[in-house]
């Protein structure tokens, strides 16, 4: 069995040129930043890809527990408000489930869906020819700055990762910049009944600290799942 190990190199390198006078504090912080982008972005990628090259078109390649489940959020984040001819941004589209759920809803859907694993992207265009899919992460997306009146996140924060929640504030923050109405996530909960010791769970208070910092519109809402809860921030 091949066992798969994030390579910690850059983040010694950088340490080494610090040591050595080549980098100010400013510029060190910067290039951490951007090691542990890099890194954070890579672990995921071969999750996925991993996962797709087994399951395909499969609820088990997103790493749902079930259709249900899957479903169930989905609703929760389209309540942030009317979706008919927004623009909208799919963080983590996965296989495009977001999509089919919402067109089934929507007449006039002005959709795009981003992933970082071109696995995931393959076979979502694959199930959704016409669609906008698109092989790359928020972190990239940001630098170009585009602008959608909606952005969602469904599951991507479920999978722990080195510096998950430097990742997780990091990659809601982005979101946040990418919207011109407001943004709505998923994250499971620490609420939860059980933990899976390779998933994440995130404070609800917190959270929502963290999320009043950003947006001072914002509803958090913990009642549909007992393990699961979905935030929204308004512009």
């Amino acid at each position: 069995m091949t066992t798969h190990r994030l390579d910690t190199s850059p983040w010694s390198t950088v340490r080494k040129r610090f040591k050595t006078g080549l980098l100010d504090k400013d510029k060190l912080v910067r290039l951490m930043r951007q090691a542990t982008e890099q890194y954070q972005v890579q672990s995921l990628i071969d999750f996925y890809n991993r996962n797709v090259e087994k399951y395909r078109d499969d609820i088990r390649s997103v790493a749902w527990g079930s259709r249900k489940s899957q479903k169930t959020r989905f609703e929760a984040l389209s309540r942030i408000g009317n979706l008919e001819g927004r623009t909208i941004l799919d963080v983590g589209c996965g296989l495009g489930d977001f999509y089919g759920w919402l067109k089934d809803r929507y007449s006039r859907l002005r959709y795009t869906g981003i992933d970082i694993s071109p696995s995931m992207i393959e076979v979502a265009s694959s199930n959704y020819p016409g669609v906008k899919f698109e092989t790359t992460s928020v972190f990239e997306l940001q630098r170009m700055k585009p602008l959608y009146d909606y952005v969602f996140a469904s599951g991507i924060f479920n999978r722990r990762i080195p510096r998950h929640k430097c990742f997780v504030r990091d990659t809601i923050k982005k979101m946040f910049a990418l919207s011109k109405s407001g943004i709505a996530f998923n994250i499971m909960s620490r609420k939860a009944d059980f933990m899976e010791k390779k998933e994440y769970y995130a404070d609800p208070g917190d959270m929502l600290n963290f999320c009043l910092d950003l947006g001072r519109k914002v509803i958090l809402r913990h009642d549909y799942m007992p393990h699961d809860f979905t935030v929204y921030i308004y512009k």
